[in-house]
């Protein structure tokens, strides 16, 4: 039994059959081989075959894989994509993202130091009170404290960081007027510590008599 194609048009690039729409169709395709198997693409039969869509496929996606193909290629395209990356708005993306991880951490480590030190009802006079940690240690958990102020802080200076980039990337070909990229860290990481001294200073002058 010789071999046989099955074979099925591509669909044009609005979804439809080329052949309804009247244009110039291809067709993608399937060899059956003689044992009645379907052969995968280097011709050895198998269970499930292997389809054929080159024919569907488009001179710019056929350039694309080929290029991709291409050792020497390929490389360049990833130096592309690595160059793409390192822009303002990824560093921005990057800087919020610390802020994050650092807020995150400092909370959950005080959480934690909380949960042993207090125990499970978070009773301060229970007997694990003689356990020491952070929340028992006077000036370790006022910088505990401190520092998760500023990092929350940091956090929301970025949040504001990245709607300024976006105001300022679209409304700077109507103005022609560019921010300096120092800013950006200078709101997100320099202007957070004088807002965290504030808020350590009121804090202390409420509440630090009272403990």
């Amino acid at each position: 039994m010789d071999s046989t194609s099955h074979m099925k048009m591509c669909l044009s690039h609005d979804g439809d059959l080329a052949e309804e729409n009247n244009t110039k169709f291809e067709t993608a395709f399937r060899i059956c081989g003689e044992h009645g198997r379907w052969l995968d693409g280097q011709g050895i039969p198998s269970s499930n075959g292997w389809t054929n869509y080159t024919p569907c496929l488009t001179p710019e996606i056929l350039e694309i894989m080929r290029r991709l193909g291409s050792k020497d290629d390929a490389q360049h395209l990833i130096l592309e994509l690595s160059r793409t990356l390192k822009n303002s708005r990824t560093r921005i993306h990057r800087h919020l993202f610390v802020a994050l991880v650092i807020q995150v951490t400092i909370r959950l480590t005080v959480y934690t130091d909380q949960l042993i030190t207090r125990g499970i009802n978070g009773n301060k006079n229970a007997p694990t009170q003689s356990r020491r940690g952070i929340d028992n240690t006077p000036y370790l958990c006022e910088a505990s404290y401190i520092s998760l102020e500023y990092a929350r802080t940091a956090m929301f200076m970025w949040m504001f960081v990245e709607g300024l980039f976006l105001n300022n990337f679209v409304t700077v070909t109507v103005f022609k007027e560019k921010l300096s990229p120092i800013i950006y860290p200078i709101i997100g990481w320099v202007v957070p510590i004088p807002l965290t001294i504030v808020w350590a200073v009121v804090t202390y002058l409420q509440y630090g008599h009272s403990t």
